[in-house]
C-alpha cells in the first residue's frame, strides 16, 4: 500500500475544527533540530526541541526498558521533559469535575 499524498489544510480550516479548549501538536523532527507546533483557534506557537537522534535515542531507552521489563520510569521522565514539558510546562494541580462529554 502506497502512501497518499492530500493536500496541506489551511491554518485557519484547522484552527475552526478546534474547540476552544483544545490543542493541536505537530512534531517536525530533524537532524539539526526539532520542533513542535502547537495550534489552537487563537493562536500558533513554534517550541524548539532537541535534534531527531537525541529524541531517537531516548524513544530506543524507553521501549527497551518497557519490552525487557525494567523500571522505565527514568527514561519515561526524560523523553516527556524533552518532548512534553516544553510546550505544557507542569502545572499545579487542580481538582475537575466530569461529565460524559467534558472534563473541567
Amino acid at each position: 500500500m502506497g502512501f497518499v499524498r492530500r493536500k496541506p489544510v489551511r491554518l485557519a480550516t484547522l484552527q475552526s475544527q478546534l474547540e476552544p479548549h483544545q490543542s493541536l501538536i505537530e512534531y517536525v523532527l530533524d537532524e539539526k533540530g526539532s520542533y513542535a507546533i502547537e495550534m489552537n483557534r487563537a493562536a500558533l506557537r513554534i517550541y524548539p526541541l532537541p535534534a531527531r537522534s537525541q529524541i531517537g535515542k531516548l524513544s530506543r531507552s524507553f521501549v527497551t526498558a518497557i519490552r525487557s521489563g525494567a523500571d522505565s520510569a527514568a527514561s519515561g521522565q526524560e523523553l516527556y521533559k524533552q518532548l512534553i514539558e516544553p510546550i505544557v510546562p507542569a502545572k499545579p494541580l487542580r481538582s475537575s469535575s466530569c461529565r460524559t462529554d467534558r472534563c473541567t
